[in-house]
């Protein structure tokens, strides 16, 4: 029932006009900000659970749905904000120091080994290539301490058709800026995975071993000795996920506060919808009462039409024969039935009461909504006098989140080709 209250949610947000992709933004950095230090939060929200959160950002971006609208291209970059934000960061606290920044991703028992699921490799086939983001593999959830328990998989398309991987397990922190391993508790593993042409992979996994960091690495299936090449490999690939890590924040930054403006537009269009509601029960009642005269108008308008053409036959009956007068009197006779006929139906029908009572019910109505929606109107003109949606944009506008993610995307695109061209160069 929670989730599809949550899957409710997220079809009205969408269909307020908001973007599929800057709503699913939203939701990560929301997710993000609920988990640990905020524990407290974090057990009490369904939200921020991974495998429902991972359903709803599929929902929402799913082209064949509803909500996503066609957006197949919001579904390809949402995807892989998706896999950054919760693999790199999914539970990133507030840092007052950014000297030495390092990025928490998820906390595990630190009794519990790898898993060795991880050796079948990083990069999931079975999802067809059609699928790029996070995926929760095996028992996932939030214990009463808002610690999370779960697998976290990345998969990004590096293009040429090529493939970086990643699968994190445990309280795993990083350098946010080159990706750089800092802390790796027993039990915890990072498996980075890279994908080239005609099946060739390489494939590394790091875990904890006597308190220091232990490399295996594999080469197209077949073990391999970590050498200075895989280092390099494993450095470069560690320095692109931390890259999109740092856009995912900035990304977010934006889709929060322009979550905020669509929740204001939300409310103001809740309070204009309260008024709608108001003034079409005014516009039935106004429907009600021209219905009655409607009716009383037809009844008349056809007595009318027998009394026309009385009036048309006792003209004609001047100048007609005898035998045609018998005639001519034999149709008015039937004319007139016809009238007390309608005369009768119209007296019966008590339209002065019907209309009185229908009248005097709009009259009381109007009267009762009035304050109802001059306090509608107020809450709307309060909410516009506070210029929150222009405030928000303001600060949309100051963080400058083109030019900074530009400016990421020069700065790592040395190392995306460098790995690209290492992934080309694996198994030859």
């Amino acid at each position: 029932a929670r989730l599809a209250g949550e899957h409710a949610s997220d079809e009205t947000v969408v269909g307020l006009g908001t973007r599929p992709s800057t709503y699913a933004r939203h939701l990560l950095e929301i997710a993000e900000s609920l988990r640990p230090p905020n524990r407290a939060f974090a057990s009490a929200l369904p939200m921020v659970e991974r495998s429902q959160l991972e359903r709803r950002l599929v929902m929402i971006l799913d082209t064949k749905n509803a909500i996503g609208r066609g957006r197949a291209a919001a579904v390809a970059s949402l995807a892989l904000l998706a896999g950054t934000v919760l693999a790199v960061a999914a539970a990133a606290p507030a840092r007052p120091d950014r000297a030495a920044p390092v990025t928490p991703v998820a906390a595990a028992r630190p009794s519990e080994p790898a898993r060795s699921t991880f050796l079948g490799g990083a990069c999931m086939d079975r999802f067809g290539g059609s699928f790029s983001g996070t995926i929760s593999d095996g028992p996932s959830g939030v214990e009463a301490n808002g610690t999370h328990d779960g697998d976290f998989s990345l998969q990004h398309t590096l293009g040429d058709g090529q493939r970086l991987c990643a699968r994190v397990h445990g309280f795993v922190r990083f350098d946010e800026r080159t990706g750089a391993i800092r802390e790796l508790p027993g039990g915890s593993s990072v498996l980075i995975e890279t994908r080239g042409g005609q099946g060739r992979s390489q494939r590394m996994l790091v875990t904890e071993e006597r308190g220091e960091l232990r490399y295996q690495c594999w080469l197209n299936g077949a073990s391999q000795q970590v050498d200075d090449a895989a280092r390099a490999w494993l450095k470069d690939a560690l320095e692109v996920v931390a890259a999109y890590h740092e856009i995912g924040e900035i990304q977010g930054q934006v889709g929060s506060l322009q979550g905020e403006i669509g929740s204001i537009q939300g409310e103001i269009g809740s309070l204009q919808g309260e008024i709608g509601q108001v003034q079409g029960e005014i516009g039935s009642l106004q429907g009600r009462i021209g219905s009655i005269q409607g009716e009383r108008g037809s009844l008349q308008g056809e007595i009318g039409s027998h009394q026309g053409a009385i009036g048309s036959l006792e003209g004609a009956r001047w100048s007609a024969s005898s035998s045609l007068k018998q005639q001519i009197d034999g149709e008015i006779r039937q004319h007139e039935a016809e009238i007390r006929k309608l005369e009768a139906k119209l007296q019966s029908s008590a339209f002065s009461k019907r209309l009185s009572d229908a009248e005097a019910e709009l009259a009381a109505f109007e009267k009762s909504s009035r304050g109802k929606i001059a306090e509608l109107e107020r809450q709307i003109d309060a909410i516009r006098s506070e210029d929150g949606i222009g405030k928000l944009e303001k600060q949309i506008d100051a963080l400058h989140a083109d030019d900074r993610i530009d400016e990421i995307k020069r700065r790592v695109a040395p190392t995306v080709e460098r790995l690209k061209a290492q992934v080309r160069t694996l198994g030859n």
